[in-house]
């Protein structure tokens, strides 16, 4: 060993991993994280809830809940009462016929309606399912109401599959 030369130090063990087997492995793991984890995680979170799906040029929650998804935040109060009310009828055991209302509830400015007429419309959707419920004003109680909001998006743009799908939950044929 002369004065001019350095020494090196052993090089790492997983240097020498990285380039030998271990970096086919390492870009199968990427690759496989880019292709089939985030576009898995990324429709997940286009998922609002059951029966709710992220529709339209507004990136806006469309589709039909029992009231356990509440599509915007005016309408919070009367969906949860909705839903309250929906898990009374199921829980019951007693026999119930299920009524959709199908209504605007996530506006743009470009809506005719305003936010405070589609509350009104679902709040006296609302009254009239629990008043049904609850009372015998009408007759017999049997068979209860149980109310599903539906939403079709801003100007209604997402009725056809809205529809769809409430023709599909009846059997029924279109």
């Amino acid at each position: 060993m002369t004065g001019n030369e350095r020494i090196r130090p052993p090089r790492p063990v997983w240097t020498s991993w990285l380039w030998g087997g271990g970096a086919v492995l390492l870009l199968a793991v990427v690759l496989v994280a880019v292709f089939v984890v985030v576009p898995a995680i990324t429709d997940a979170n286009r998922t609002c809830g059951d029966g709710v799906r992220e529709r339209g040029e507004n990136s806006e929650c469309t589709g039909i809940t029992d009231g356990e998804f509440v599509f915007s935040g005016d309408l919070a109060d009367v969906e949860q009462r909705i839903h309250a009310d929906n898990a009374a009828v199921t829980g019951s055991g007693d026999p119930y016929v299920t009524i959709a209302v199908l209504l605007p509830m996530t506006l743009t400015e470009h809506d005719l309606v305003s936010p405070e007429w589609v509350r009104h419309q679902l709040e006296g959707a609302y009254l009239a399912q629990h008043r049904a419920n609850t009372t015998r004003s009408w007759g017999s109680v049997l068979p209860r109401i149980r109310l599903l909001p539906a939403n079709p998006g801003s100007q209604l743009k997402q009725w056809e599959p809205i529809v769809d799908d409430l023709v599909g939950r009846t059997g029924w044929w279109r």
